[in-house]
């Protein structure tokens, strides 16, 4: 028998964000896509197999492939499977996400998604390279850290000159992101002859969910959820943008119309939580000519302090295993991940900017503004922590800037974010603190590793000396910033501007933040955060006041 499912309730007369229906925004229009070609709809010709269905208790049905999540539900009341995929390639984009999946491959690993993308074969920091980070801003926030990080890999190409001269220029027009325990992966592609940034989100489906006894911690974060996939579905950002799941809250924060982005906070050495640690053991000199220190993960005669050994954590956590999301466990831990991850954005804009010739080596173009728009000053926040007379002003005044006034979540001040007992145990036996879990749930299981100090200082929950406006602001201007297109459900709700709420929506914001943990409806979303139950009080009191 299938293990048992969750009932959800649906809320449908409450009108704000996260709901699992389409905006109804339509992407801008398409400029010079070839018909006939696999990003013009060539899924349409696919040969997919039905959902196998089951009933959720509620007189619906559900993929029996799919965990029961608020993110399943947002995406199957969407669509799923190849009908919802046509509907992407349909719109004919000119990137390689979209000539890849809309070229019905057959995806039924993590693996096989990747040579759709490399179907030549992948060689490191020739035809791609990638980037290992230990805590993480994406979907995968509040699972990711030293024993699950998150991996973003980036294409690398050679722009074809027509001649053999001059210097070697490199495009990137495809990153690929995921982390285990979420059945998504993240993905961008550049659209260079429309010159056109494009987020999509692939889910895919596995039937642990729908054996005997359901599937195991093991199962979905070990590296079994990187293969045997029985499902995919291809979304873009505007099918999802009504959503949790949105891309373009994140990547397009300024708004609709203003550049998207590439984000990396830790765009510039020194990296706290990006892999090969061991590259930031160069001497740094104090402000103000203070003294030197030197830090390195490993005792040495010359280093002033030791700091976390992230990459030796790491490889203890998945000692046995040779490969994590398709590369192999040396590499990710010799990768110079922050350089290389970084290094992408030029190439990046590179592919862009070749549409109308060879690229500047110097590619910084205002039109294509595509790096992360708030920078986090890492090298301050290390100073400030290890030079003489200690502070956190650096990092509070980025969390300040960046957390409470726009909703984003921030890089930690320290290098490893996992900080309780279950973390601790989670590190020294990583297989054994998995066979323990109870349930399937990584957020479930992994977010507990992070302390609430931590969450509170990244910005999943609030902090206690906060005021009304502030949480509110903190916890719902990422995904309500009043400038969301009017068609959608999340622009009926201004977290900027709290004095022009109306009554109505004041109840039905309270209505939303105080529905059950497992609600798909809930406000905020599980993955963005955590409103306890003091907050919500203060939310309540300061509407009845208004």
């Amino acid at each position: 028998m299938p293990p048992a499912r969750k009932h959800w309730i649906a809320i449908g007369i409450l009108a704000l964000g996260a709901m699992g229906l389409p905006s109804g925004c339509a992407p801008e229009p398409t400029r010079g896509a070839p018909s006939g070609t696999a990003g013009a709809g060539g899924s349409a010709t696919c040969d997919a197999r039905p959902p196998d269905l089951t009933d959720d208790g509620g007189g619906s049905s559900f993929p029996r492939d799919l965990p029961k999540t608020a993110e399943m539900h947002w995406l199957t009341q969407i669509g799923w499977g190849k009908a919802q995929t046509d509907r992407v390639c349909a719109r004919g984009n000119q990137d390689p996400v979209a000539r890849a999946l809309c070229a019905c491959p057959s995806v039924s690993s993590f693996d096989d998604m990747l040579r759709a993308f490399w179907p030549a074969g992948r060689t490191l920091e020739e035809n791609y390279t990638f980037g290992v980070t230990y805590q993480s801003a994406g979907l995968a926030s509040r699972v990711a850290s030293v024993v699950n990080p998150a991996v973003v890999m980036m294409s690398i190409a050679p722009y074809d000159k027509g001649d053999a001269g001059g210097p070697r220029v490199e495009l990137t027009d495809l990153a690929v992101s995921f982390t285990r325990g979420d059945q998504l992966v993240e993905l961008m592609g550049i659209d260079i002859p429309n010159q056109r940034i494009n987020f999509y989100l692939l889910a895919f489906g596995h039937p642990c969910h729908s054996s005997e006894g359901g599937c195991t911690a093991t199962d979905v974060l070990g590296a079994r959820i990187e293969r045997d996939w029985s499902s995919w579905t291809l979304y873009q950002a505007e099918d999802i943008e009504d959503t949790g799941l949105s891309c373009l809250s994140c990547h397009q924060s300024e708004g609709p119309g203003k550049p998207r982005h590439f984000l990396m906070r830790e765009f510039a050495f020194s990296w706290l939580h990006w892999g090969n640690v061991a590259e930031t053991s160069r001497p740094i000199v104090c402000p103000g000519g203070g003294p030197r220190i030197l830090l390195s993960p490993v005792p040495r005669p010359d280093a002033t302090h030791v700091i976390p050994d992230l990459d030796g954590m790491f490889a203890h956590a998945h000692a046995g295993e040779t490969h994590y999301a398709g590369i192999p466990v040396d590499a990710i831990i010799n990768q110079r991940s922050g350089f290389r991850t970084s290094a992408g954005v030029q190439r990046m804009r590179a592919a862009l900017m070749s549409r109308d010739g060879l690229p500047r080596s110097d590619n910084k173009e205002e039109r294509f503004s595509i790096g992360e728009p708030y920078l986090f000053n890492t090298l301050g926040t290390i100073t400030d922590q290890y030079c003489p007379n200690p502070t956190l002003t650096t990092w509070n005044n980025y969390r300040n800037s960046v957390l409470l006034e726009r909703g984003l979540p921030v890089p930690y001040y320290q290098y490893d974010v996992i900080d309780t007992e279950a973390g601790a145990k989670a590190r020294a036996d990583y297989a054994g603190f998995l066979r323990d879990a109870k349930g399937s749930d990584a957020l479930d299981i992994l977010s507990p590793l992070m302390s609430e100090e931590v969450a509170t200082g990244v910005g999943f929950f609030p902090s206690v000396d906060s005021d009304a406006p502030t949480i509110v602001r903190q916890m719902c201007v990422r995904c309500h910033t009043g400038t969301e297109d009017g068609s959608t459900r999340r622009a009926r709700f201004d977290a900027r501007n709290l004095d022009q709420l109306r009554p109505e929506t004041m109840e039905a914001v309270m209505q939303r933040v105080q529905l059950p943990e497992g609600d798909p409806y809930l406000m905020p979303p599980r993955r963005s955060g955590h409103l306890p139950a003091w907050a919500i009080e203060r939310i309540k009191a300061y509407f009845a006041g208004r």
